[in-house]
């Protein structure tokens, strides 16, 4: 009898970014090791890297989604371990930092199998963000600043507003990511790209109410129907206008605050206006916090921002006085955190909110998702989860994300999840 070819199986070759992918492996002997890596390049051109080794079983093969590793990047049975394992490696690529995605091209993933005996194989799956006759154009009109994600078909769709967080510029991942599940979708950037402000201080909230008019003067968008979805002082900012504009009709959050807190920059100041007005905030004790960003960049170790806002917290005056008004929202809200969030409390003021909600008597339905062991991270499902600690705009040294790789990605594939069936369940796509 002739020897098997070896082969190796990954549908779909060409899928969308939050599709898992099959991957089977045939044509081994019983109980023969094979080792697949996992290879990608990211837009800086930085290699992400992981790897597993599985046993075959009485037929010859190895499918992920039945099988565990018995040595990798990742432990238990998961199908999608390689994908999210992926590292990157400092020595090579400088500071840590996420995955980067700056062009609307499909995420590029080799695969390569290599058996005990010497026979290799190998695969290239493409990972993509929208779908064929999506309509996607950038916004450059009446000061805004952004990105159009219109699906295919002629009727009209619900529409979402995509806001990222204190990092600046676009966070049109999702925005891509939603269109694909027949949103209109709009990425909004509010600062940090020319000619809008550089850093997160004195946002005008007229900004976001010019991106709304425009929004639903579009031929595609349902009126009624319009979503705003946020993370870290994003979400901050999305229980904001939800509370502002009766226009949005549901807001999702992601590691929110249901507290205005001061911006950035050095002198103390808003994050957001409104008539030219700072609206109240409360303040956190930079002076302190400044020795100990100072002790752990000496001593090479991430600040955990966390602890700041721990401590602002505790002025209560100030806090009641910078809450936001989440009880005007004229929709249901969704909130997903992280248990271990480094970069502020986001699970603690995610219950603040839920209490207030419910003390008000909100008329519409109300949510909080906190991922167990999850940071203050949530990118898309099956993306690289490994990053725990990265660099930040105006901090020196790295910050702390909290999390670890699993925990991140079991959250990154649930709150998707969770945000489509919210979505789904009270708009109509």
């Amino acid at each position: 009898m002739s020897e098997r070819p070896l082969t190796l199986q990954a549908t779909p070759a060409a899928g969308m970014a939050d599709q898992p992918v099959e991957i089977r492996v045939a044509g081994l002997q019983p109980g023969e090791r094979a080792e697949i890596h996992a290879l990608s390049r990211d837009d800086r051109h930085r290699l992400w890297e992981s790897h597993a080794v599985f046993v075959a079983d009485d037929d010859g093969c190895v499918n992920l989604a039945g099988q565990a590793p018995v040595a990798g990047t990742y432990s238990g049975v998961d199908a999608m371990g390689l994908f999210w394992s992926m590292t990157l490696d400092p020595a090579r690529s400088g500071p840590p930092s996420s995955f980067v995605k700056k062009e609307l091209s499909p995420a590029v993933v080799d695969l390569d199998v290599k058996g005990a005996l010497g026979k290799t194989v190998s695969a290239r799956l493409e990972r993509n963000f929208v779908t064929p006759g999506t309509e996607v154009r950038d916004v450059r009109e009446e000061g805004l600043i952004g990105r159009f994600f219109i699906p295919p078909g002629a009727d009209e769709q619900p529409a979402v507003i995509v806001l990222g967080g204190s990092g600046g510029g676009l966070d049109w991942e999702k925005a891509a990511m939603l269109s694909s599940h027949g949103y209109v979708t709009l990425a909004l950037a509010y600062f940090g790209i020319s000619p809008l402000p550089g850093i997160l201080r004195r946002i005008p909230l007229e900004y976001f109410s010019s991106a709304i008019v425009w929004l639903l003067r579009q031929d595609r968008v349902r009126k009624d129907q319009l979503a705003v979805l946020g993370a870290s002082k994003g979400a901050e900012l999305v229980l904001l206008l939800g509370a502002t504009f009766s226009e949005i009709r549901a807001v999702i959050g992601i590691a929110p605050s249901g507290v205005h807190w001061q911006g950035f920059g050095k002198a103390e100041a808003a994050s957001w206006t409104r008539a030219g007005r700072s609206l109240p905030y409360a303040p956190v004790p930079m002076a302190r916090f400044r020795w100990e960003c100072l002790f752990r960049l000496l001593t090479s170790q991430p600040v955990a921002f966390r602890r700041l806002y721990d401590l602002a917290l505790r002025n209560r005056e100030a806090v009641q006085l910078a809450a936001i008004p989440v009880e005007r929202i004229c929709g249901p809200v969704l909130l997903i955190s992280g248990s271990d969030d480094q970069v502020w409390p986001s699970g603690e003021m995610s219950r603040m909110i839920m209490e207030r909600l419910a003390a008000k008597g909100f008329p519409y339905p109300f949510e909080h998702l906190c991922c167990e062991g999850a940071g203050h991270s949530f990118r898309g499902p099956y993306s690289p989860a490994t990053v725990v600690r990265t660099t930040h705009p105006g901090v020196p040294g790295e910050i702390l994300l909290g999390g670890g790789p699993a925990a991140n990605a079991r959250g990154g594939r649930k709150s998707w999840e969770k945000m489509l069936g919210f979505l789904d369940g009270h708009f109509q796509p």
